[in-house]
């Protein structure tokens, strides 16, 4: 297999992620888009994460699916080490995930995922439109603004946490912010 993905007239869809190009998605994160899916609002992501990479504080407005290859991840659920298979259902809220060690995961995500501002504001929504218009170059996505990598031989996850305690905005609110912004 020597194209970065094949696909079939009935749906089949193989992607080589050794023939993938990384995005830059910010906050020490690189994606491979495995797959968008326009109609579901499904995609799924091979996901490395630089030792110290961080995401802003998020809530999954559709389920996500993970399973950690290599490294640790580290959030408010708990830590998830290589081997790790993670669940994320509607509405999950994670104000710090992050990892110390480089890692590396598969994520397959169903539909948006919000991040918030350091002051718990809707900072932007994420989904398989924003993806696909990061891929074609036509988006910027940053995962985490205000990011710096690690010191060489640093092992303290509390460098780069922007906020942990920060309260979301109440969901009658977010959804009355989004309706106005798409006008």
């Amino acid at each position: 297999m020597n194209a970065p993905i094949i696909t079939t007239p009935a749906g089949d869809l193989l992607a080589n992620i050794h023939a993938l190009a990384w995005l830059d998605v910010g906050g020490g994160t690189q994606f491979k888009i495995l797959r968008i899916c326009e109609k579901t609002g499904q995609w799924a992501l091979y996901v490395h994460m630089d030792p110290g990479a961080r995401f802003q504080a998020h809530r999954h407005e559709g389920t996500g699916q993970f399973f950690i290859l290599s490294g640790e991840l580290i959030y408010d659920v708990g830590t998830a080490p290589a081997g790790t298979y993670g669940f994320e259902p509607v509405f999950a809220e994670h104000s710090d995930a992050h990892c110390v060690v480089e890692t590396e995961m598969l994520f397959l995500g169903e539909g948006a995922v919000t991040y918030f501002t350091a002051e718990g504001e809707v900072d932007y929504v994420f989904n398989a439109m924003t993806l696909k218009a990061a891929q074609e170059g036509a988006a910027q996505i940053d995962l985490c603004p205000n990011w710096r990598p690690l010191k060489q031989g640093s092992t303290d996850s509390s460098v780069n946490i922007l906020f942990s305690d920060t309260p979301f905005r109440p969901r009658s609110l977010y959804l009355l912010r989004v309706n106005a912004r798409s006008l």
